[in-house]
């Protein structure tokens, strides 16, 4: 069954393999990703599914749009994690967010 879950997944994992190919996100992978999240929660939610995808979108930028102004993140990183929130939703962007901070403040250690 094809899910927001689902699809954010893949989105994910399209975004690690361009990422680890080119270093880099692209925007013809986020930009669309964004949109169809959006329309995909209007679809099937309405206006609390617009509700719940904006608040998916802004979480994220709000929290690392001042680490890529520092430079700790790229703009695909931004980006990508909008996309995530437009499927995911502001809960669960929260752990994603929290979990990919743990996990490359490891591995950057």
């Amino acid at each position: 069954m094809l899910t927001a879950t689902n699809i954010a997944y893949l989105i994910a994992m399209l975004a690690a393999t361009q990422d680890i190919m080119q270093f880099r996100i692209s925007n013809n992978l986020t930009y669309p990703a964004i949109l169809t999240g959006l329309i995909w929660h209007v679809w099937f939610e309405s206006t609390p599914g617009l509700t719940y995808s904006s608040l998916g979108i802004a979480i994220p930028f709000g929290f690392m749009f001042p680490l890529f102004i520092a430079r700790g993140f790229g703009a695909g990183d931004v980006k990508l994690f909008m996309a995530l929130g437009a499927w995911l939703g502001p809960r669960s962007i929260g752990n994603v967010l929290l979990i990919s901070l743990t996990i490359n403040g490891l591995v950057s250690a």
